[in-house]
């Protein structure tokens, strides 16, 4: 005891001798209360639980201790209802067997809680470990590598267009030159980079637009000759 509670006991004691530790303990709540918490029996209805379980039985046995001639089920009932909702709803599931074996089953209660709390905790931190984890590239990232690949591979459109004068136009169909290759223009002759070539005049100008198309087929033979008039 501190100086102030030790001075209070033995004025206490020799006035109204204290003859029990229960008597001891309720003139102690009363003596060093909070005096704006309200009277024992306002403080003993309206105890919540903040903490655990483990810290709110004690506070309600301190308190309940205190009053006397309470009946077991309102005892039973308040501790039933300052529990936290998690806790409360399970135990109200329990068919009541007194005031006692309420509050160890809502210490088992907790204590399962917090069992099944730290077992989820450990399953979430090993879920997250195998996001982690490196499987190589995913399928999303496997398609954008090949689409990009096969853009780099695609012809550029702007690079198979090339104008001829007029006077080249002449000069090729004088010389009987293949208007792609620049080769020897013959009947079944093949251009080397096996390409169809569309030739496009436009009537406002005297050029004329040679543009080429890519052959699949490694055996057509090149039809410009056709399109441009050449000699055979």
């Amino acid at each position: 005891m501190d100086r102030e509670a030790l001075t209070w006991f033995q004025w206490e004691d020799s006035h109204r001798p204290i003859c029990s530790s229960a008597k001891l303990n309720s003139m102690l709540i009363e003596r060093f209360r909070y005096s704006q918490g309200g009277t024992l029996c306002e403080k003993f209805l309206t105890l919540k639980q903040v903490g655990t379980v483990s810290t709110y039985r004690p506070e309600f046995e301190v308190l309940a201790s205190s009053l006397h001639d309470v009946p077991e089920h309102i005892l039973e009932s308040t501790f039933i209802n300052g529990l936290i909702s998690q806790i409360r709803a399970q135990v109200r599931l329990m068919k009541s067997i007194g005031l006692f074996w309420v509050m160890e089953f809502a210490q088992r209660v907790e204590d399962r809680n917090l069992m099944l709390k730290q077992d989820m905790l450990r399953s979430e931190s090993t879920c997250k470990g195998c996001l982690h984890m490196d499987y190589g590239p995913s399928v999303a990232s496997t398609k954008h590598s090949e689409f990009k690949s096969k853009s780099n591979l695609a012809p550029n459109s702007n690079a198979l267009v090339k104008r001829l004068t007029d006077s080249e136009l002449q000069a090729r169909k004088t010389k009987g030159s293949c208007f792609r290759c620049d080769g020897k223009y013959s009947a079944g002759h093949r251009c080397k980079n096996k390409a169809l070539q569309v030739l496009m005049v436009h009537d406002d100008t005297n050029d004329a637009l040679l543009q080429d198309v890519c052959v699949r087929d490694k055996g057509e033979t090149s039809e410009h000759g056709t399109i441009l008039g050449c000699p055979p």
